[in-house]
């Protein structure tokens, strides 16, 4: 049998449960798309009690699921983010200039 394929997005959530031996649940679910994700979790926030927390997980291209931003229509992994931090700290340091903004230095004094 061949390895089952892996959706693209996972949430998790962490419920409270109403059974006193166990009152906290961490319930995980896969979709395919960020449409079925958000239509899901607007699901599972009527049919549960009580949602304490949520974890958005993407899947990335090692396989593995890491955390993600959502920007209008686009989906931004953590480690994009990261990237491109790091990218325009880089450009920063190398420009010399990390204590004064360097727009205001090509604006023109118009007042006395």
């Amino acid at each position: 049998m061949g390895e089952v394929e892996k959706k693209k997005f996972k949430l998790e959530l962490d419920i409270v449960t109403g059974v006193s031996e166990f009152p906290l649940k961490m319930a995980t679910y896969y979709f395919s798309s960020l449409k079925l994700l958000r239509q899901g979790r607007e699901r599972k926030s009527q049919q549960f009690f009580c949602i304490l927390d949520e974890r958005k997980y993407m899947l990335n291209d090692s396989g593995e699921y890491e955390p993600f931003v959502v920007f209008g229509k686009s989906a931004i992994k953590l480690s994009e983010l990261k990237a491109a931090v790091g990218y325009l700290e880089l450009k920063e340091k190398e420009r010399g200039n990390n204590n004064c903004p360097t727009l205001s230095k090509g604006i023109k004094k118009t007042w006395s």
